[in-house]
């Protein structure tokens, strides 16, 4: 294998192996930024500028941040990621044989986002509150004129049956929604409910895109087993609670290669 000097210069120095790095623009990357291995508390969703050397913080407070997504049109541009309510016992979480008690402690989290600002700063507005439910893994897309729209799963997690060949932390799976938020430019709107989450309709991917006035998410569902898997897509006004969905109408590639 080619040692690493040779594949080009470092553009993240010293990260860890779930950085999950993404280019925001030519100058930018986003990335989770794992500053202490075994505090869990102080990893962080940052920004780390190729120009000045510099990582700017995007995520706040002292609780967890990962699962970062990042859009980018014209001049708009938006990151969304989940994060813990709470701050975790590093010990417990750390512990594999409490995977009870690390499913209860990582999934207590809500979903947020950050706007960059004309004058280069960036805003944060939160898109789920703390209710004592799940949200996880967004996907976010943004238009030119700011507007925004942001898909999540919202629900519990709970413990589900599973072949004795899955791997036991894959028994924990989230019942409830994929749930749709959009952003007028200065607030997110009320959820949508897009799809029902249980045990045989499991979210492997989905994506989401806007186009004018409407936005459109496809999703790929599998069973508990993974043994199938169907495609559905579903259209939302921006301007009306209405939602439409047809199953397996757009082949999988071509819809997930066309996000904006």
């Amino acid at each position: 294998a080619p040692e690493p000097s040779s594949l080009g210069a470092a553009l993240l120095p010293e990260v860890a192996s779930n950085a999950n790095p993404h280019f925001i623009d030519s100058k930018h990357v986003v990335f989770n930024n794992v500053a202490a291995p075994g505090n869990y508390n102080d990893d962080h969703v940052a920004l780390y500028d190729m120009d000045t050397k510099t990582t700017t913080t995007l995520s706040d407070g002292k609780m967890a941040a990962m699962q970062h997504m990042r859009s980018k049109r014209g001049e708009s541009e938006v990151v969304v990621f989940q994060q813990l309510t709470e701050t975790v016992d590093n010990d417990a979480i750390n512990d594999e044989n409490s995977l009870v008690k690390n499913q209860e402690i990582l999934s207590k989290t809500i979903i947020r986002s950050m706007f960059r600002q004309q004058d280069g700063t960036w805003k944060q507005f939160d898109v789920t509150a703390d209710d004592g439910f799940t949200d996880q893994h967004p996907v976010v897309t943004i238009q030119d004129d700011g507007k925004a729209a942001c898909v999540y799963q919202h629900g519990q997690m709970k413990k589900i049956d599973v072949p004795s060949y899955v791997d036991p932390i894959m028994s924990y799976r989230l019942v409830g929604e994929l749930q749709l938020r959009t952003f007028d430019g200065n607030t997110w709107s009320a959820p949508t409910k897009l799809f029902d989450i249980d045990a045989d309709h499991q979210p492997a991917q989905y994506d989401l895109f806007m186009r004018g006035d409407t936005v459109l998410v496809g999703i790929n569902m599998t069973d508990s087993k993974c043994a199938s898997s169907t495609f559905t897509y579903a259209s939302k006004p921006l301007d009306s609670p209405a939602v439409s969905s047809v199953d397996e109408a757009l082949k999988p590639l071509n819809f997930f290669m066309n996000r904006s």
